[in-house]
């Protein structure tokens, strides 16, 4: 029994550090859109410069977060809240 509590315990956190993406996103400035499913997030950035506040900015291993800006001179300020 012991031996299966492991392993459910083992597999249920690799699931989830699979499954991390970034989360709790608040717009501080700028003029962005976010989209997402189980592995991809993007980040449409429609301004030139944005402020994002984020209670967590994790990246799970086979996952990927784009930012698609407007220009080359765009800028994008992320900052995580949490502890």
């Amino acid at each position: 029994m012991r031996v299966f509590v492991i392993t459910f315990l083992v597999l249920f956190y690799s699931c989830l550090a699979w499954a991390e993406l970034p989360n709790g996103n608040v717009t501080i400035a700028g003029d962005i859109s976010i989209s997402s499913d189980t592995q991809t997030m993007t980040i449409h950035q429609q301004s030139n410069q944005a402020i994002i506040e984020w209670n967590s900015f994790n990246i799970g291993e086979n996952n990927t977060v784009t930012f698609q800006q407007p220009s080359t001179s765009a800028s994008a300020l992320n900052r995580v809240i949490s502890g």
